[in-house]
């Protein structure tokens, strides 16, 4: 009965080693990515891949960025679309894309252009361009290649943006 129990112990030790061993081919970050990514959804598997990400990542290079759109995906993501959300430089904001390279907001206009597969911007200080990258049904905005602002996308100019508040009301008489 002993040898019986000795070679059950044994038999276990060596099976729990095998198995450890399988896994040796593997770094753990893709073993637990791969597990976890059927079972977490889009927007935090990007948080969760930009911050594994975040120590080695170039900021100066924007290839890094995941669903990161080129001109044709602006066009069609982002121009004639209104897109709300915040900066983290300028706080809250709501913008309508004109396709004639009019940027319309409730109370200022500015003007837009794609350069290189970025969205420019020119407010009257000078052009800013970003990197536009989608994550599910918003957009995301990277500058220098770190994120500095989301928004969510709406269909056309549904607030009716002029970019002068006080033609607003005027159009109401």
């Amino acid at each position: 009965m002993r040898n019986n129990i000795v070679r059950q112990a044994t038999f276990a030790a060596s099976l729990v080693l095998a198995l450890g061993l399988v896994g040796c081919g593997q770094s753990n970050t893709e073993d637990n990515m791969a597990s976890e990514d059927a079972a977490t959804p889009n927007a935090e598997r990007h948080d969760d891949a930009a911050q594994a990400d975040e120590s080695s990542m170039d900021h100066s290079d924007s290839s890094d960025i995941a669903n990161k759109m080129d001109e044709a995906a602006i066009r069609k993501h982002i121009v004639d679309h209104t897109v709300t959300g915040s900066m983290s430089t300028g706080g809250n904001y709501g913008e309508y894309y004109d396709p004639n390279g009019k940027i319309l907001a409730a109370d200022y206009s500015a003007k837009w252009t794609i350069e290189d597969d970025k969205l420019c911007f020119d407010y009257g200080d000078g052009v800013d361009c970003y990197v536009a990258a989608m994550d599910g049904l918003d957009v995301v905005w990277y500058l220098d290649g770190e994120k500095v602002g989301t928004g969510s996308l709406q269909e056309g100019n549904p607030n009716d943006f002029t970019g002068d508040a006080d033609s607003e009301n005027d159009s109401d008489s």
